[in-house]
């Protein structure tokens, strides 16, 4: 008998948001040796064999399309309605004549002991959503036959850089709109307006018949003969933005990590201070999902505050965390920082730095604080501090200006963090420090799940 491959292909729905999933149970019967397989806008989900038991949750209610391909020859549609929450709906898929059958809760219980394996699908709109646009531009300057000559380089009067004939000067910009461009060849001051916009490279060459000019990308990669330089010599600092309209990206986020699992938080109370929404990326990684979340506590002086996120579709886990008291910690100890520094200019991905305890006090000699060297940046706040057996430190919290002092940073010690969620009625488990006999990388790949990026407004 020639075998078939059944594919799902299931379409955005139009509706509200419902408060509980709806769950639309598939039973496969009479697949023999056959593979179900669920593909959902193209991609594929999952594979379901005879007796397996497939459980979609649907987050919204409205009209679902269920497509189930057999072979190219024969395709069976599924209208499905969801109505509102907890509208689960209970279906028997059988292999011999192609049908669905719709059956009712008492009927479905019935089968429950032919079932050899649960296979749970929570349906995310967000995980088909287009990906966002880039959140830069690039410019390209290639001055042509200056002789000796080199050309300086300002935008909106901040200096770029200068740079030689026949050479590339490669500048990443997080400003958009209308920027002037100067440059000065051989005491000769001209100036360009351009129109700079996310995702669109701009291209100019220099020549002294006709100054400088915008090339289109096909002009430009025949006049250099080769396409845009890896390298970016100049990238736009966003606590001195070119644009003055600029935002700063690194205000209204931070970093949280978990500290119990039926879904809090931590972070620096300054992440969510005067917010008017607060959203959470990142959990198991997922950084497609979005979960708001509210302030359960804070607590100035501290600068803590503890976030909850009311879900019941998250499997949070249990917080990995060992945690150890800080007199057990010296002074020149290796430390990690962990967090998500200025995460809409570096990404999603987890940053790791590292330093050592540079004091077992902070500013003005706090007792709450540590002070430790490895680099932080805006976004790092509310984050973990760690040590090279992945015990749990601190919270990072602040750092003095690099124009007053390198590498100064500073991170609220656990004894503190204890308190403060053991008064927000928090059991704060204090588990002995971990001998870990991994590596950082490890411990750091375990920990990602549990550390997540704070969003706010």
């Amino acid at each position: 008998m020639k075998s078939f491959l059944w594919m799902f292909i299931l379409f955005l729905p139009f509706s509200t948001l419902s408060a509980q999933p709806s769950e639309i149970n598939f039973l496969a019967r009479g697949l023999s040796n056959m593979t179900l397989e669920l593909v959902i806008k193209g991609q594929n989900i999952e594979k379901i064999k005879n007796h397996d038991h497939l459980k979609i949750r649907f987050p919204k209610k409205g009209q679902y399309e269920l497509v189930f391909v057999l072979n190219e020859d024969s395709v069976q549609r599924l209208t499905i309605e969801i109505e509102g929450q907890m509208n689960d709906q209970y279906y028997i898929m059988r292999a011999l004549d192609y049908s669905f059958k719709k059956v009712d809760s008492l009927e479905w219980k019935s089968k429950e002991n032919k079932i050899d394996r649960e296979v749970v699908y929570n349906y995310k709109a967000s995980e088909f959503a287009p990906k966002p646009e880039s959140n830069h531009s690039m410019l390209y300057i290639y001055p042509k036959g200056i002789a000796v000559n080199i050309m300086e380089v300002f935008l909106n009067d901040q200096k770029i850089g200068f740079v030689s004939s026949s050479e590339v000067l490669a500048c990443k910009l997080y400003s958009e709109g209308r920027i002037k461009l100067v440059y000065v060849v051989g005491g000769s001051r001209s100036t360009e307006i351009l129109e700079v916009k996310h995702g669109k490279p701009l291209y100019y060459v220099y020549s002294t018949q006709w100054g400088l000019k915008k090339e289109s990308d096909s002009d430009w990669e025949y006049l250099i003969n080769r396409k845009e330089p890896e390298q970016v010599d100049y990238e736009e600092d966003l606590t001195n933005p070119i644009s003055e309209d600029t935002k700063v990206l690194r205000e209204g986020q931070g970093t949280g990590f978990l500290v119990h699992s039926d879904g809090y938080i931590v972070t620096n109370y300054h992440v969510v201070q005067d917010a008017s929404e607060i959203k959470i990326r990142g959990i198991q990684n997922d950084y497609n999902s979005i979960f708001e979340a509210s302030v359960v506590q804070v607590d100035a002086y501290l600068d803590l505050a503890l976030l909850k996120i009311n879900s019941s579709l998250i499997n949070f886990g249990e917080p990995p965390f060992k945690y150890r008291a800080s007199a057990e910690v010296n002074q020149t100890e290796a430390v990690y920082a962990l967090g998500y520094p200025i995460q809409s200019i570096m990404g999603d991905e987890l940053k790791v730095t590292d330093g050592i305890i540079s004091s077992k006090s902070g500013i003005k000699g706090s007792i709450s604080n540590y002070q430790f060297s490895a680099s932080v940046q805006g976004g790092n706040s509310g984050g973990p501090l760690i040590d090279q057996e992945g015990n749990l430190l601190g919270v990072i919290s602040s750092g003095i200006r690099k124009d007053l002092a390198d590498n100064a940073n500073y991170a609220r010690k656990t004894e503190f963090l204890k308190l403060f969620l053991n008064q927000s009625g928090i059991d704060f488990n204090y588990k002995a420090a971990a001998d870990s006999e991994k590596e950082v990388s490890e411990i750091v790949k375990e920990y990602s799940k549990y550390i997540y990026i704070i969003e706010v407004k």
